[in-house]
């Protein structure tokens, strides 16, 4: 097995964590190394030693991506008393159903999708398969926000491209794969021009959602070009908002 990246570790730590109480991250990455692969406990010793800051850094960085372009708040807690980093898990309220999208066929992913898009007022439809052309659902006149006097969509029309992943929770989306998506989301516009259903000013919001969460330079990629992106804890928070789950988990 090749040697797991901080951000691999990062999110099995986090996954691993039991106890409620501040845990010392440390210790918490050997659990999760133990738990996760086949190192030796020397091995697993000298790796949480070395890579430490850098678990450190990427746990502070999801912090910031939750907060500043999820609006949720993060699944843990990382603190630093005495020069010692500690860290628990957080109950909130979307983590359980967050578990139910991983348990989704790729199919009802994407049709949850569609749901949600429906529920926040766009004209919604799911297009996945295996000739989807890159493309697993699109929309038309999504609202932009809702405490306009008068959306977006009442008076400018608007197309939405999306695609879905349900990934394993250690499976992140690539910047490869995001590039990719705003290649084909390209062809599907063109596409509607063809059909008379857009011109080629009509404004056009990409979106990309997983199950599992994005690496770095991915979620960078989508910030550069204005593509809405959500984590698998995003997507789950959403979804709450507009009560599309029939039942708790």
């Amino acid at each position: 097995m090749a040697t797991p990246s901080p951000k691999q570790v990062a999110g099995w730590t986090v996954g691993a964590l039991a106890s409620q109480q501040y845990t010392p991250l440390d210790s918490a990455i050997i659990l999760a190394l133990q738990n996760s692969t086949q190192m030796s406990n020397e091995v697993i010793a000298d790796y949480a030693e070395e890579n430490l800051a850098k678990v450190v850094e990427e746990l502070h960085r999801v912090t910031q991506v939750r907060i500043e372009q999820e609006g949720i708040e993060p699944e843990f807690s990382l603190i630093e008393d005495g020069g010692i980093f500690l860290v628990r898990p957080e109950p909130r309220e979307y983590i359980p159903y967050r578990k139910l999208l991983l348990q989704m066929t790729d199919s009802e992913f994407e049709q949850y999708c569609v749901d949600v898009l429906r529920k926040l007022g766009s004209r919604a439809e799911r297009c996945g398969g295996t000739n989807d052309a890159g493309i697993d659902f699109f929309g038309f006149n999504l609202p932009i926000h809702a405490t306009m006097p008068v959306s977006l969509a009442a008076g400018i029309p608007n197309i939405l491209l999306g695609q879905a992943k349900r990934y394993a929770p250690d499976n992140f989306v690539s910047e490869k794969e995001i590039r990719v998506f705003i290649g084909s989301a390209i062809n599907k516009h063109n596409e509607f021009i063809r059909r008379s259903q857009a011109s080629i000013l009509t404004p056009t919001i990409l979106t990309y959602w997983t199950t599992s969460d994005f690496t770095a330079p991915a979620r960078n990629l989508c910030r550069n070009h204005g593509i809405w992106c959500l984590s698998g804890f995003a997507a789950a928070r959403i979804g709450l908002i507009v009560n599309i789950f029939s039942s708790s988990p």
